[in-house]
């Protein structure tokens, strides 16, 4: 699993939130919680005791139930950390 894929999939969760989707496409798109739980055994074993994994534990758990801000925070921590790892394929 890289963080591009788990990006792909938290923008197919917001989609699913922000547009009507059909109900075939729907059931293939990943809950938002088994989303989240993903993307922290990803950054548990690639980022272990980085800020960034700090950062993502705050929001998640934070009190507040789904939100599309909280997803919003989420996912964008999620793509940078794609970005970085395109770049560095790229860079070598």
């Amino acid at each position: 699993m890289t963080f591009k894929e788990l990006a792909d999939e938290g923008e197919m969760i917001k989609l699913s939130i922000t547009t009507p989707l059909s109900a075939n496409v729907a059931c293939r798109i990943l809950p938002f919680e088994a989303w989240v739980k993903k993307c922290m055994r990803l950054l548990k074993h690639r980022c272990p005791q980085s800020e960034t994994l700090h950062s993502f534990l705050i929001v998640a758990s934070d009190e507040e139930d789904f939100s599309i801000v909280k997803l919003e925070k989420l996912l964008f921590i999620i793509q940078s950390l794609a970005l970085a790892e395109e770049l560095f394929a790229f860079v070598g």
